[in-house]
């Protein structure tokens, strides 16, 4: 059995410290009303939201959307973790066509799943948008 060479713990707790967060409670809310997905070196946190809402409806993990086109990334962690996401998602049946992320100073990314897909599909990601 080889060694795991990302350790998605100790990744969440970089990105704690970088960003000043605590990740428990991000964690409980797609917990209750989100998808939290986990494996061995990997860690996704989404929901389905519609891409158009603003920043504060996206960022606040209780707010429901009913017809949602994208996937809102809360926080990602691991080696090939968006072409993991995407298989995953076609297990549950939610298959959205874009994805939404914050990155470097708040700044809104609404990008095609299949661009999103092809980008994080082999490079180790770690990065926290909630």
């Amino acid at each position: 059995m080889t060694a795991d060479p990302l350790n998605v713990w100790e990744e969440v707790r970089k990105l704690e410290h970088a960003h000043r967060f605590d990740f428990m409670p991000t964690l409980g809310a797609y917990l209750h009303h989100g998808h939290v997905y986990s494996a061995p070196g990997r860690l996704i946190v989404a929901r389905p939201v519609d891409s158009s809402a603003p920043e504060h409806l996206l960022r606040q993990a209780s707010v429901r959307f009913f017809q949602p086109d994208a996937w809102y990334i809360a926080l990602a962690v691991g080696r090939g973790v968006g072409a993991w996401f995407f298989d995953l998602e076609r297990t549950v049946g939610t298959d959205l066509p874009k994805v939404v992320f914050f990155r470097r100073n708040s700044r809104k990314y609404i990008v095609p799943k299949t661009r999103l897909r092809n980008l994080l599909c082999n490079a180790p990601c770690a990065f926290f948008s909630a």
